[in-house]
C-alpha cells in the first residue's frame, strides 16, 4: 500500500453499531467552510456536545465517505471502510483520552500534520462527498465495547474539484537525469508540479507494466520517495506524512532513503503522484524507458 500507511486501524475496531442518541438530536458538529473544501485543504471541525451530555475519554470526531446521502443524518455508513479519518476529542488517534475534564466543544484539524488521523484513507482526502460525526465510544478508559452511537446529528460537506486540481496532473512533469544507471548506483529524477501538494510522491515501475489511471497495481512502486521530503520517511512523528510542499526539485533514490534498493538489472519508467489513495486518478506517468546495468 501507498503511503502514508495506516497506523491506528486497530484502535477502533469494528464499526459494529451506529444507533443514534435520541436524547440529543441537535447538530453536534460544524465543518468550517464546508461548500468550499478544495483537494488538499486542512478540514477543521468543530464538536458541540449537548448541555445535558457528558462526553467519555474514548469518543471521537469521524470523517465519513457519504456513499448512502440518503442515510438520516443521525447516523453514518455502517461499512468499515466508509470511516476515512478519525480523532478524538482530545485530538490523537489513541485511546483513552489522558486530559481531564474532557472538552465538551472544540476545533478537530484533519490535515496531512500531527496528529494522524488517518483509518481507512490517507492524505490528502480524495475528492467526494463526506459527513462529518461526533461518535460516542460506548467504553471508557482501556475498555472498548463497539458500541458506537451518534451524539446528536452529522454534518454533510463536500471536497470539490477546483480548475487548479484539474490542471495539477496535466501540466506536471517528471523525467529521470540520465538513461542509464549502474547496479547500486542513485537514481535521480527532476519533476515540476503545476500545484504543489503535500504528501507528493515519485515512484518508480517496471518499464513493461501496462500500467494506467485507476489500476491496481499503481499501488505497488518497487521504490518511491516524496518529492517533498526525499524520503518514505516524511517529516511528522504520528505517521511518515510528508507536509512539505515543492513546486520543482530533484528526488534520489538509494539505500537510506526508499524501499526495495537496490533494482536488479532491467528496464524501467518513474511516474509522479498527487493521490495516496486507490483507484489513484491524479497520477502521470514518464514512460521513457531507463535502464539498470551491471
Amino acid at each position: 500500500m501507498i503511503p502514508p500507511q495506516r497506523n491506528h486501524l486497530a484502535m477502533l475496531g469494528l464499526l459494529v453499531s451506529s444507533a443514534c442518541l435520541t436524547t440529543a438530536n441537535s447538530q453536534t458538529v460544524t465543518v468550517e467552510k464546508k461548500n468550499k473544501l478544495q483537494y488538499d485543504q486542512a478540514i477543521n471541525i468543530k464538536f458541540d456536545y449537548p448541555q445535558d451530555y457528558a462526553p467519555k475519554d474514548r469518543d471521537w470526531v469521524g470523517i465519513f465517505e457519504d456513499t448512502n446521502p440518503s442515510l438520516p443524518l443521525t447516523t453514518y455508513p455502517e461499512s468499515d471502510g466508509n470511516l476515512s479519518f478519525y480523532l478524538r476529542i482530545c485530538n490523537q488517534s489513541d485511546a483513552p483520552c489522558p486530559a481531564l475534564p474532557l472538552p465538551t466543544t472544540g476545533t478537530l484539524q484533519f490535515y496531512v500534520k500531527d496528529p494522524s488521523a488517518a483509518y481507512e484513507k490517507q492524505w490528502p482526502i480524495p475528492i467526494g462527498e463526506y459527513r462529518a460525526c461526533l461518535v460516542d465510544d460506548g467504553g471508557s478508559g482501556n475498555e472498548y465495547t463497539g458500541n458506537y452511537q451518534v451524539v446528536g446529528s452529522c454534518m454533510k460537506f463536500s471536497v470539490k474539484k477546483s480548475r487548479k486540481s484539474r490542471k495539477m496532473v496535466s501540466k506536471s512533469r517528471v523525467k529521470v537525469l540520465k538513461s542509464t544507471y549502474n547496479y547500486e548506483e542513485t537514481i535521480s529524477a527532476s519533476f515540476k508540479n503545476a500545484r504543489m501538494i503535500t504528501n507528493a510522491w515519485v515512484g518508480i515501475y517496471d518499464y513493461d507494466a501496462d500500467l494506467k489511471k485507476g489500476d491496481p497495481g499503481v499501488d505497488d512502486p518497487l521504490m518511491w520517495v516524496y518529492t517533498g521530503c526525499n524520503n518514505v520517511m516524511g517529516d511528522q512523528n504520528t505517521n511518515n506524512n510528508c507536509a512539505v510542499k515543492k513546486k520543482h526539485g530533484q528526488v534520489d533514490f538509494k539505500e537510506d532513503n526508499t524501499y526495495g534498493w537496490p533494482l536488479p538489472e532491467g528496464k524501467y519508467m518513474v511516474m509522479i503522484s498527487f493521490d495516496n489513495n486507490s483507484p489513484h486518478g491524479n497520477i502521470k506517468f514518464n514512460r521513457t524507458e531507463f535502464r539498470i546495468t551491471a
